[in-house]
């Protein structure tokens, strides 16, 4: 028989089989059927006669493979099938979340293993930013920004940047904070360099001119007191005036 006999004559009895294969992973089987029966046609010719053995035993074949796509799918996606996604979704958006507590707050440990193994975070950063990420994550899925795939590299991936955002807001205020003690002349990155910029602008004429001179150009407080008719003194109070205004500027507290 051909393909096209064997769907006429062997329909439920296929629908039936794919149905009990697929248990508890699709809730529609007639896609599944005509997904897989799809795969079938590419294997086998339209136009060639079979047995109906022959027909089966590819069938069992092509749901084999298929079924262990889905295991690894499953694997990637902490157990969930895409039925128990929809679910997971479904009930976030109601405000139930007690299947998301179950499924993910179990997945914290392992969040929190890869910051520290893969990108070297302290424990105490880690176990921040893991809670931080499973809350994130939670968001993006009642916001339905989330499609099912490969949800562990996902949360993983959101860890990541939040971690990277917090080095990089770090870096930028121990930046910040260094340009009172160290030559403006040192290069600066690009975040640190534009507040800077926008403080400095803030700064009456006197104090950008006494902070530029000594701190990016090097002039010792004693030369600038000469230039600008004042005593050394008088000119390091007034230095010391301009940092806690650029401090201010900056939101910056002494430390």
């Amino acid at each position: 028989m051909t393909i096209r006999q064997f769907e006429q004559t062997n329909q439920q009895e296929c629908i039936a089989y794919v149905s009990g294969q697929y248990k508890g992973i699709y809730c529609n089987t007639w896609q599944i059927y005509y997904q897989i029966m799809k795969q079938l046609k590419q294997k086998l010719s339209p136009k060639r006669s079979y047995t109906e053995q022959e027909i089966w035993q590819e069938i069992y074949l092509v749901v084999d493979k298929d079924l262990s796509v889905q295991k690894k799918l499953v694997d990637q996606n902490f157990g969930l099938t895409a039925l128990d996604f929809e679910q997971l979704k479904t009930q976030l958006q109601q405000g139930d979340k007690t299947l998301f507590h179950h499924i993910f707050l179990s997945r914290f440990k392992a969040c929190e293993q890869y910051l520290m193994r893969k990108h070297g975070a302290s424990r105490n950063d880690a176990y921040d930013i893991a809670i931080d990420a499973i809350i994130k994550f939670r968001q993006l899925i009642v916001a339905d920004k989330i499609q099912y795939g490969n949800l562990h590299a996902l949360l993983n991936t959101i860890a990541k940047h939040l971690y990277l955002d917090q080095i990089k807001r770090t870096k930028t205020k121990e930046n910040v904070e260094g340009i009172y003690t160290e030559n403006f002349s040192k290069p600066l990155d690009e975040a640190t360099q534009e507040r800077l910029d926008k403080a400095l602008a803030k700064l009456c004429p006197p104090c950008v001119e006494i902070l530029k001179q000594h701190y990016y150009n090097g002039i010792s407080l004693k030369i600038l007191a000469t230039r600008i008719g004042k005593t050394e003194e008088a000119v390091r109070k007034q230095k010391q005036r301009c940092i806690e205004k650029l401090r201010n500027y900056l939101k910056i507290k002494k430390g």
